[in-house]
């Protein structure tokens, strides 16, 4: 998810990670700085990863940096509505990805049921003539993998 959130916020403010995250002249500007601190507020927010890490992931900051960022933010939230704007509509964004996900991970509990309630339809099948469960049976097998395959990488990124 660390990835996804800084991909959003750079999308945001139409800002490049080599502008954002390079540390060097020019690195202290007001939209870098903002962009950044914007990105470490997220980043605590929706990942469980330590302040060190977050440091890392927006440019080899320290941990103390991340602190500062996130009240910053968080106070800045509370006098500015411009900030308080970017924020809310960051979340947004964040949050219907999230969302999208989450759906996605029910329609993969979705598909295991149908494939259950498939392959007991199929056991009762009486002939007649040739039974359609095979088949949907193999076109749901190959959507649920690819649910499963999305499954594992949400479950990893959100981590």
């Amino acid at each position: 998810m660390k990835a996804e959130i800084k991909k959003i916020v750079l999308d945001y403010f139409k800002l490049s990670p080599k502008e954002v995250f390079y540390k060097g002249k020019g690195s202290r500007k007001r939209e870098l700085v903002y962009a950044r601190q914007v990105i470490a507020y997220f980043l605590d927010r929706y990942t469980k990863l330590s302040l060190a890490k977050i440091g890392k992931e927006i440019g080899g900051y320290d941990h103390a940096t991340v602190l500062f960022a996130k009240s910053q933010i968080s106070d800045l939230c509370d006098v500015d509505n411009d900030v308080r704007n970017d924020i809310e509509k960051i979340k947004m964004i964040v949050d219907n990805k999230k969302e999208n996900i989450l759906t996605a991970i029910e329609v993969l509990k979705e598909y295991e049921k149908w494939e259950a309630e498939l392959l007991l339809s199929n056991e009762a099948w009486d002939g007649g003539f040739e039974s359609p469960l095979p088949r949907l049976t193999e076109i749901l097998f190959d959507r649920l993998l690819e649910i499963q395959t999305l499954r594992n990488k949400v479950l990893y990124e959100w981590k």
